[in-house]
């Protein structure tokens, strides 16, 4: 949210949470003029932040999905399958 708020120019942001027995879903889109193709593929030299995003989506076992274009904006979507999303925590006891 704050990259689109700081970068997009858009003048709409949407969020959206959707959970479900099959999954959990974020999803970011704005109306803004997008990322330049190279940049969700590759990167930036020094910028971590699309690496990092992919790198912690990957570590829970979720899928994290970027499309841009200039006429289009920019969404992102992370996606975690159900069984991982919706874990029930479990306490220790003594610890």
């Amino acid at each position: 949210m704050l990259n689109a708020v700081s970068h997009s120019r858009a003048e709409r942001i949407e969020f959206e949470l959707d959970y479900a027995d099959s999954g959990f879903r974020m999803r970011i889109w704005d109306n803004g003029c997008g990322i330049d193709p190279q940049v969700p593929r590759d990167g930036r030299d020094g910028h971590w932040g699309l690496a990092g995003m992919r790198e912690r989506a990957a570590r829970i076992g979720g899928i994290l999905k970027i499309s841009s274009s200039a006429a289009d904006g920019t969404e992102v979507q992370l996606s975690i399958p159900g069984a991982l999303a919706f874990q029930v925590a479990t306490l220790n006891q003594g610890e």
